[in-house]
């Protein structure tokens, strides 16, 4: 059973606007070993995303490109189907999750992780508008050598990665998974991804950055997982955010920008007169052992809403090692940022528009 997002408006009001969040376990006897339920609350509405073990019962065996491609296009609209690779998949070309197709990708063993392995200079999976992908228990990835990203999400697609991998990916930029749409992490890692560095005009409309793990222009929910060990030549070695970025829970970590924001890179972008700030919300996890020029932990020029979790043992070569923020009107800070490293401002350093210091620790 694929994980669903389901939203329950609640008919009575309520007095606070606080975010409540609920996690369950449950031990079972399948493929995983947890059914995770997170309930947000805020405000009147009731936010539920359930990430459910999968069943190899009615799974569809594949061993081949071809397979695979016919599978997915066969599969029926907006109906959940779980394809099961049986050995690692070569594509020769792009991998593309159409419109109305809600597939589930997982591998046939219990033990070992099957790869789905990306053509030279392409993306592994496009997820097009309206589609859906959840990744349980595949890696996506290229050759040692190659280069290409591993998903790109348009508009109006979902990508979920409940376990398994998007890792090993080289590109010059936006490397690991590029999200316009939406993207949920339950568990796993987005890890080992290098971009190499380029300065050109983003999926969102933006310029700069290269952006080794994710790159995120839409809304990313990260409720688990990992994402480390990442690398940018360029900004934002694990996150590039010009979307909305809400972190419940999960690691960013051992992710390196060579210019500005180790773990976090959070943006803004001015069309025509208008400014967009990406928006980066923290209620839990925890940012750590990320290294860059300035923000080693995050580097915002947007909006950063902290109120949980920890920023901890990040190192910038400059000032900032914990948080560099150049938003000083649009910050909350109530968390730990602790125990973090640099020339200058080692924790948090807050800068108004003309560079004058408005908070540092």
């Amino acid at each position: 059973m694929n994980p669903n997002v389901n939203t329950k408006h609640n008919t009575h009001n309520k007095k606070t606007q606080q975010l409540i969040i609920t996690l369950l376990l449950i031990t079972t006897l399948l493929l995983t070993t947890t059914i995770i339920i997170y309930k947000l609350t805020t405000n009147n509405t009731d936010l539920t995303f359930v990430d459910e073990p999968i069943s190899l019962e009615d799974a569809v065996y594949v061993k081949s490109e071809s397979e695979l491609k016919t599978t997915i296009n066969n599969a029926l609209p907006n109906t959940s189907i779980v394809i099961a690779l049986d050995n690692d998949v070569v594509l020769s070309e792009e991998l593309v999750i159409p419109s109305e197709k809600n597939i589930t990708l997982t591998s046939s063993s219990n033990s070992d992780f099957y790869k789905l392995i990306g053509a030279y200079n392409k993306n592994t999976t496009l997820v097009e508008d309206g589609g859906r992908l959840r990744i349980a228990g595949i890696i996506i990835t290229h050759s040692e050598g190659d280069r290409g990203r591993g998903v790109f999400v348009e508009p109006l697609g979902t990508l979920i990665l409940s376990y398994g991998k998007i890792s090993d990916n080289t590109y010059p930029h936006w490397t690991g998974v590029v999200n316009v749409g939406t993207f949920i992490m339950f568990g796993g890692e987005v890890s080992n991804n290098n971009a190499t560095g380029s300065d050109i005009t983003s999926p969102g409309g933006s310029r700069g950055g290269s952006c080794g793990g994710v790159y995120n222009c839409g809304t990313f929910i990260m409720l688990g997982g990992k994402i480390k060990n990442n690398v940018a030549n360029g900004n934002g070695g694990g996150v590039s955010n010009l979307g909305t970025f809400t972190m419940l829970g999960g690691e960013i970590s051992n992710n390196l920008s060579t210019d500005n924001g180790g773990g976090i890179h959070n943006r803004i972008l001015l069309s025509g007169d208008t400014w967009t700030n990406g928006t980066f919300i923290m209620k839990g996890g925890a940012i750590a052992n990320n290294t860059a020029e300035n923000g080693g932990g995050v580097y915002s020029l947007g909006t950063v809403i902290m109120t949980g979790g920890k920023i901890n043992d990040n190192k910038a070569w400059s000032a900032g090692g914990g948080v560099y923020s150049r938003n000083h009107n649009s910050n909350v800070f109530k968390g730990t940022i602790s125990n973090n490293n640099a020339k200058s401002d080692k924790n948090l350093i807050v800068v108004d528009e003309k560079g004058n210091t408005i908070i540092t620790k």
